[in-house]
């Protein structure tokens, strides 16, 4: 592989069978600087390997798409038979409609509000059970032709679908009354807020400095009239404890920690000791009723 790709983590269980993947699930993270993949046990909801690679010089879903040329070929557990395989695709071109609005046959003057569709741009759309909503997100059509080139069966959603959804269930089964979720990325972050078991807020931010992350998330929590010192908010994405997201944001909020994935699930060997919260769109993936 060119120098434009580098693998930055790889665990496997020593169980794991390349003869034996048809009872296996995949799932697959794409994002427009890295590709993440792990598979997993559906039966018992045990994660048996994950994969994790860092894309460079790729600024736009165009750039991934020949990335993925490159990539898939050369990695012999992204080209075997699975029983399913779901596709988690980064991109904040999205819009909520409610169930009850929602019109496929007017769903391009509906995501018009939100954002510009190019000619090459196709409009996909994930129904959210939990919220009873549909998000409608755009995908580049080069870049959806290249997946379902390798994965022609698979299932693609937009991030967002499952980070709300995951939201919304660990709140539900936690019982709290206000959560804050937030996903941090280089250069952008996502903010969910739950309150009584109802989203009343999804949104995403681009930031440069960790004053500007600062900034909208407590902007966020002002509009909403949350008081900082008593929600719970959790972190989750690209962020660790020695960092100065999280230096900043313990020094604004009380109640800090990192979003772990469903309960339900477990690791094969090694895998528990990655920093979960990295992964957790990823490995809730495939256990969201998406």
């Amino acid at each position: 592989m060119s120098a434009r790709i580098k693998l930055s983590k790889s665990i496997f269980d020593k169980a794991l069978n390349k003869e034996a993947t048809n009872y296996l699930g995949l799932s697959i993270q794409l994002s427009t600087d890295g590709f993440s993949f792990c598979i997993l046990n559906p039966k018992e909801a045990k994660y048996l390997a994950l994969q994790s690679y860092k894309f460079k010089d790729s600024s736009n879903q165009m750039a991934l798409s020949q990335l993925l040329d490159e990539l898939i070929p050369s990695v012999d557990w992204l080209n075997l038979p699975y029983e399913g395989v779901k596709i988690l695709m980064e991109t904040h071109k999205s819009t909520l409609v409610p169930h009850a609005f929602y019109d496929s046959e007017y769903s391009k003057e509906q995501f018009a509000f939100n954002a510009t569709i190019n000619k090459d741009d196709i409009l996909l759309n994930d129904y959210l059970p939990l919220l009873d909503a549909i998000n409608v997100w755009l995908i580049n059509g080069k870049l959806y032709d290249t997946i379902i080139k390798y994965f022609p069966l698979a299932v693609i959603h937009n991030h967002g679908s499952v980070l709300i959804e995951s939201a919304l269930a660990l709140a539900n089964s936690h019982r709290e009354e206000t959560p804050v979720f937030t996903h941090v990325r280089k250069n952008w972050f996502d903010v969910v807020v739950i309150n009584n078991g109802k989203l009343v807020f999804y949104n995403s931010f681009r930031y440069q400095a960790k004053e500007d992350f600062i900034y909208f998330l407590i902007y966020v929590l002002e509009q909403l009239e949350l008081n900082p010192d008593v929600i719970q908010l959790y972190l989750l994405g690209e962020v660790l404890k020695i960092s100065e997201i999280y230096d900043i944001t313990m020094m604004y909020i009380r109640n800090v920690s990192f979003a772990l994935p469903f309960d339900n699930v477990s690791f094969g060997f090694n895998l528990g000791d990655i920093p979960l919260h990295f992964y957790f769109n990823l490995l809730n993936h495939y256990q969201c009723e998406l």
